[in-house]
């Protein structure tokens, strides 16, 4: 008698003789983390966007989304009420904000990450007499911008040199806030150089409102402010991409083989000084923790940062070119990337190791294509897809694998809540979905791995074990409702991709199916009411035996039997 109490996932590296009782050759759409064979819930539509998207965010309340692959991560700012998001795209790092201007789904302005420096010096000029006796003290005078959101940008060209004594002002000019690409600039703050200190940095002497451009200077020696903060603060380098978030306060992004780290507690700010490369092409980079793993076309580096100053990368052991930037996520577990043979998980202290060895050969990963991966990481599982139009579900502690029978172009995990979302192309417009959230789940397949007799069997008899109090209720079919988006010309369709092709047929609520294949045919297939054991056909011998179902209800055993008596 064959017969599965618990169902697992897939371990396609295996023969198929060869796999464990519960093991699958095939399972499509199956939640599997309990034993049972559940079908994964249906994709419940909360928004439509218009146009392909390879990128979706939630913020305020409205969806965003961008056509190609975007990096967003929250602000790291503690209490911050302009809601500050940052990320990088194609074109550099950038920054949205509360106060910004939507028109649909997108942003009006885009903004660069950080505030550029004053191309041109402030002028100086010195009014007044002064006292007679007065110490003459040569000072130079900077400023620099501050943005909208109170974010201080490096210093302007110093001024010519100006002598001055007690009695006398000066009058600073030119100060015109001009930062194209930026955002606005709200203050112009001043500095000088001041008599009586130990190095010639600068002071703060005060800050004008834009538009002013013109600033009277008579603020004594012992009344300046602090130190000038923002000496080294140039905005995020263009071209900057994989923006990555990091403990205290800070972020990091590559361009080519160069790493950069922004200041901590300021992400506006990307000194030159805490800048780093490795010796290949950066793909992608991800955190855990304070390290930093950089993951290029050839090796993999990590990098300790707690001071960004003293930072500096160390390479792994091991050829592990990253395949695809958009197929790495951040686990409790470390750093988990697609490689050439496999996924591979890097954690602090570590050598990278193939989780998926075992379950893949070389040969069928690459069939997977990974550089097309397109990867969150849910509930414990690395979620997928890829081209041609499907994907998987991949679970590193029970190293449970499964299918994914349709295609999303962008997924997005919601830190409030662990909340999955993704969208998929229909027509003109892109479908975005709350994943497994539907009352109406996706049909799941399972099929066995194959179980061999030493002499030639007819099975008698099968059973299927379900939540047959699920039955169909044929009223719900005459009902006029939205599943999450109801397709074409085919009766019970759900779209899931944007053509015919990717229509994922569904069934009334209730049907199991049964399938049982013989020296590798199918014999039989029916559709099975009850949790009663029902009779197999006779007219074959054979010696080796599969048994699948497809359902959208839980089941809980599947048995075949050469007599029915076996599962009575």
């Amino acid at each position: 008698m064959f017969e599965v109490n618990v169902f697992s996932g897939m371990k396609p590296a295996l023969a198929v003789h060869l796999l464990e009782v519960g093991q699958a050759v095939s399972a499509v759409n199956c939640l599997l983390d309990s034993g049972e064979l559940r079908p994964l819930g249906g994709l419940l539509k909360v928004a439509a966007v218009q146009g392909r998207t390879g990128t979706i965010y939630r913020y305020r309340g409205q969806w965003l989304s961008w056509e190609n692959r975007v990096t967003l991560r929250t602000g790291p700012i503690a209490g911050d009420y302009k809601e500050r998001v940052y990320g990088t795209d194609d074109k550099g790092a950038f920054i949205f904000c509360s106060d910004d201007e939507l028109d649909r789904n997108s942003f009006v302005s885009r903004y660069r990450l950080g505030m550029s420096a004053p191309e041109a010096a402030p002028l100086v000029a010195v009014s007044g007499v002064g006292e007679d006796e007065a110490e003459i003290v040569s000072r130079v005078y900077i400023y620099t911008y501050v943005s909208d959101l109170g974010e201080e940008g490096p210093p302007s060209p110093p001024s010519a040199f100006v002598d001055v004594k007690k009695g006398q002002s000066v009058a600073v000019s030119s100060l015109r806030a001009e930062a194209e690409g930026f955002r606005p600039v709200k203050l112009i703050r001043i500095y000088r150089t001041v008599t009586g200190t130990e190095s010639a940095e600068f002071q703060f002497v005060a800050e004008i409102e834009v538009p002013e451009t013109t600033f009277t200077d008579t603020v004594s020696d012992s009344d300046a402010g602090e130190v000038m903060p923002s000496r080294y603060w140039v905005p995020a380098p263009e071209g900057l991409s994989g923006l990555t978030s990091l403990p205290g306060n800070m972020f990091a992004g590559f361009k080519g083989n160069e790493i950069y780290v922004s200041e901590p507690g300021f992400p506006h700010a990307w000194p030159d000084g805490y800048s780093m490369s490795v010796p290949h092409k950066i793909v992608a980079m991800e955190s855990t923790g304070n390290t930093l793993v950089v993951l290029t076309g050839a090796n993999v580096h990590t990098i300790t940062v707690d001071d960004p100053s003293l930072a500096v990368p160390s390479r792994l052991d091991g050829y592990l070119p990253c395949a695809s930037a958009t197929g790495v996520v951040a686990s409790p577990f470390g750093v988990i990337f697609p490689s050439l043979d496999g996924l591979y998980l890097v954690s602090p202290g570590t050598a990278p190791q193939n989780i998926t060895a075992g379950i893949f050969t070389e040969k069928e990963w690459r069939e997977l294509r990974p550089e097309s991966f397109n990867a969150v990481w849910h509930a414990g599982q690395y979620i997928c897809f890829h081209e041609p139009g499907v994907g998987f579900v991949f679970d590193p502690s029970s190293k449970v694998l499964s299918r994914l029978g349709f295609h999303c172009t962008a997924l997005v995990v919601e830190p409030e809540g662990r909340v999955l979302h993704a969208a998929y192309p229909l027509g003109n417009e892109s479908v975005i979905c709350r994943w497994d959230a539907s009352d109406f789940t996706l049909r799941c397949e399972w099929m066995s791995g194959e179980m061999r007799t030493s002499e030639p069997l007819n099975m008698e008899a099968a059973m299927v074990v379900a939540d047959y109090a699920q039955a169909p209720d044929d009223s719900i079919l005459k009902v006029e409702r939205e599943l999450y988006c109801v397709g074409a010309e085919m009766p019970g369709a759900v779209c899931l991709g944007g053509d015919n092709r990717s229509f994922y047929q569904v069934q009334r609520k209730g049907e199991v199916h049964f399938t049982l294949k013989a020296d590798g045919q199918d014999v039989y297939t029916c559709r099975v009411r009850s949790s009663d054991p029902f009779i197999l056909p006779a007219g074959y011998l054979a010696t080796r035996f599969q048994a699948g179902v497809i359902s959208d209800i839980p089941i809980s055993k599947l048995a075949v039997a050469p007599a029915v008596g076996d599962l009575l």
